[in-house]
Parts: C-alpha cells; structure tokens; sequence
C-alpha cells in the first residue's frame, strides 16, 4: 500500500506540474493528453506491483502444490499460475491508469470551462480523489485479489476443477 500511495502521490505531482506548466497548450487542445500524461506510468506501475503480484503467484502456485500433491505436472502447474498472475496483473495496472486518465479528461474539461487560472486547475488535480490514500489502498487490495482469483480460477480449471467456493478468510464457514 506504501509504495502505490508513493506512486499516486507521484503521479498526482507531476500531472499537476505538467498542467500548469503547459495550461496555455491544454487549454487550447483539451483532446492532446501528452501534454500532462507521460507513457511512463503505466511501466512504473507495473514495477510497482509486480512485487506483489509475484507474491500472490507464489501463494496460487503454493495452493495448488498443496492441494495437488499427488499430481506430477504441479511445478509447471504453479510457474503458470505466477506467470498467470503477473500478466493479469499487468493488465489491471493499466486498466488502472486509464480509469486515472479518464477521471483526469473530465477535471481538465471542466477547468477549461470554468476558465481556470494554470494554479487552480493544478490544484483541482492535487485535490482529486483519484490520488488519495483511499484509492492506493483499493488498488493494492481489491484489485490484486482480482487478479489472484482470476488466476486461481484458471489454474483450477486447467485441472478440470468446475467448481469452486470463494471464501474471504473472515469467519466463512469452510
């Protein structure tokens, strides 16, 4: 949660700076998200979570080792899983960053339209809740667990497993 709080905190710091800095450019060509966005940050994001996207395929392929002991293809079955993992995870962290994007669209539109100084629509940016702590925490949590149960979910099925009960470890009953 620390380092994408670190990277949101970022993120959000550099966007604002780049707005203000070339506000007189976006506000004349709203539609030119170079101007604020840099195609870095989908690769930081990525570094940021392949960590622990690492972790959550190590724990999948340990389940299913576990669970499958009996079976000779498990190691191969557990590096797919952490393969699995990191890929989705990937996905996730992009898909992530265009729903940031997005959210950014819509503040910078209407900055323009209420015709904001280069300060205001910097700090319209900083205040937004797209870069709170909030949102670092459901992305490290939520949203990684999604790609865990996505790749458990097809790891399970490559053993012809068709069912599954979800259990959130909070007082289910087995």
């Amino acid at each position: 949660t620390r380092a994408m709080r670190r990277l949101l905190e970022e993120q959000r710091d550099d966007i604002a700076g780049r707005v203000e800095k070339r506000w007189s450019r976006i506000s004349t060509h709203p539609d030119d998200e170079q101007a604020w966005w840099s195609t870095g940050w989908d690769r930081r994001m990525q570094r940021v979570m392949g960590p622990v996207l690492a972790g959550v395929g190590e724990l999948v392929g340990e389940t299913i080792e576990t669970t499958m002991a009996k079976k000779a293809s498990v190691p191969e079955m557990a590096r797919r899983a952490a393969e699995r993992v990191l890929t989705l995870g990937v996905a996730r962290g992009a898909g992530i960053n265009a729903f940031t994007r997005e959210g950014l669209r819509r503040l910078i539109a209407e900055a323009i339209e209420l015709g904001l100084s280069p300060r205001e629509a910097g700090d319209r940016i900083r205040d937004w809740s797209g870069f709170d702590t909030y949102r670092a925490e459901r992305i490290s949590r939520t949203e990684l667990m999604n790609a865990y149960n996505a790749a458990a979910l097809r790891s399970w099925g490559e053993y012809d497993v068709t069912e599954v009960r979800a259990i959130d470890g909070h007082d289910d009953p087995e």
